[in-house]
């Protein structure tokens, strides 16, 4: 089984990951960071995780509540939006990705929808679906 270490601001994660102390740590197989974070954002945490070589080339899941902010300061891989979230949705976000005229592969995933409603997604712009299930 897989450790979980859970960071609670930007300044913690830096430390565990690239601090002194942090050869005695356990190196991750994947991070899951959220751009607001308190004491450094994600963002700060990203190009300082990016520019070490020791963490470089970690798989690292960006996670955020401001996907506009996070288009226009940064570039990605990949989006994975949920169909169904609270106060926005999956198509929502899509429709956010168009408008900013990055051609980012844009995922919809949720165990909520059917095949009719994949479908459309995918006829508006979405590059696929998936179901966690």
């Amino acid at each position: 089984m897989n450790q979980v270490v859970i960071a609670h601001d930007g300044v913690e994660a830096i430390n565990y990951l690239l601090g002194p102390d942090s050869a005695n740590n356990l190196v991750p197989q994947i991070i899951l960071l959220d751009l607001n974070l308190p004491k450094m954002d994600g963002l700060k945490v990203l190009k300082r995780l990016r520019s070490d070589e020791r963490t470089k080339l970690l798989p690292i899941i960006i996670l955020t509540s401001s996907m506009i902010d996070a288009l226009a300061e940064e570039k990605w891989d990949i989006i994975i939006a949920d169909y169904s979230l609270p106060n926005f949705s999956g198509l929502a976000a899509l429709e956010l990705l168009k408008k900013s005229g990055h051609d980012i592969p844009f995922i919809i995933v949720s165990g909520a929808i059917g095949e009719d409603v994949a479908v459309a997604a995918m006829k508006a712009g979405a590059h696929d679906y998936k179901s966690p299930i």
